[in-house]
């Protein structure tokens, strides 16, 4: 039976307990119920998202201005319809929810629209890979291009280039190969590139050491002085020359006489070397170079020069007269006959 209080102040000391369930706004509350039914305030980790807010003196829960999406990653359906019929329920996604198909080829990627269908018209397409024959079908070419979109392939229509240059004042062209048809009248001179001119060239050339310029004329009115000594063609000098001098050795049964100082440069044959290699033979003899006869008609063989002997001079002598007789065998006694 339940009691009435008229108002009293009520001071209890220690627990009260209540039994029974909260079901009216005048029941009284245990700790145990508001831990159960009671916000007490935002985790940390929802504070980003929801806040509590005093609505007509009554704090409410409010979620803040976002969208909470879920994104899934589906290795295993090949199809969007495949994923439907394997995955989607109908309620297990939400508005806001994005599914990737990794299976497909390319890659498509859905969210759901916040239908209920429980069918392809929840869904919207976010992204599909185009293939490879989608993306060349976009591409086309224009003039002076030419496309295959079969291949995707860009090259250069060259006829259609060629058609698209001319040749102005001083120019041929043709075929694509522009040439210069003008002469240097045509062309301006600039401050830089000159024209040639005699005058232009005598100006910036001169003579050096040795060398010179004069109209357009260079010669050279040096000396040995003022050229450098190249590797094959050497100057003279008495050291070189000396060097390059030498006496060659005597081979076998010869005797070198001859020497040769390449300081000096001096070649000499000393008289005694000489001496030293002749000597007298029979009925001469050899001394400090001068030979002397010592012999005798002996050591000498007769030539057309005869020597003399008493048969020769016998036999060289006759007479030719009447009256006289000769013995050319004795020589002797001339004799007269009367």
């Amino acid at each position: 039976m339940a009691q009435r209080f008229l108002a009293p102040e009520l001071i209890a000391e220690g627990v009260i307990k209540q039994k029974g369930t909260v079901s009216h706004d005048e029941h009284l509350i245990t700790r145990g119920y508001l831990h159960s039914n009671v916000l007490n305030g935002i985790h940390s980790d929802s504070a980003n998202y929801l806040e509590v807010v005093s609505d007509g003196g009554v704090n409410k829960l409010k979620v803040k201005p976002l969208t909470v999406t879920d994104v899934t990653v589906d290795s295993t359906q090949t199809s969007l319809a495949n994923f439907i019929t394997n995955v989607y329920t109908g309620s297990n996604f939400q508005e806001g929810d994005i599914v990737f198909l990794a299976a497909t080829s390319p890659i498509e990627s859905y969210i759901h629209n916040g239908g209920t269908a429980g069918t392809a018209d929840d869904w919207e397409l976010i992204n599909s890979g185009l293939s490879d024959a989608q993306i060349r079908a976009k591409f086309s070419a224009s003039s002076g291009i030419d496309y295959n979109s079969s291949t995707g392939e860009f090259t250069a229509d060259q006829t259609e280039i060629k058609g698209f240059f001319s040749a102005g004042t001083g120019l041929a062209y043709s075929d694509g190969q522009f040439s210069l048809s003008a002469t240097s009248d045509q062309i301006t001179e600039g401050s830089n590139n000159l024209f040639y001119a005699d005058s232009l060239v005598d100006t910036h050339l001169s003579g050096g050491q040795g060398i010179n310029y004069n109209a357009g004329v260079i010669s050279f009115d040096g000396d040995t002085d003022d050229v450098s000594e190249g590797s094959g063609n050497l100057y003279h000098t008495a050291a070189r020359s000396r060097s390059s001098l030498s006496v060659t050795a005597a081979a076998g049964e010869d005797v070198q006489l001859m020497t040769y100082n390449s300081a000096t440069g001096a070649m000499s044959v000393l008289l005694s070397d000489v001496f030293n290699e002749f000597s007298a033979g029979t009925g001469l003899t050899f001394d400090g170079g001068e030979y002397s006869f010592t012999g005798s008609t002996s050591d000498v063989s007769e030539g057309t020069n005869l020597y003399y002997t008493d048969a020769r001079s016998r036999a060289a002598i006759s007479v030719d007269a009447d009256g006289l007789s000769y013995n050319s065998s004795t020589g002797n006694r001339l004799r007269c006959r009367y």
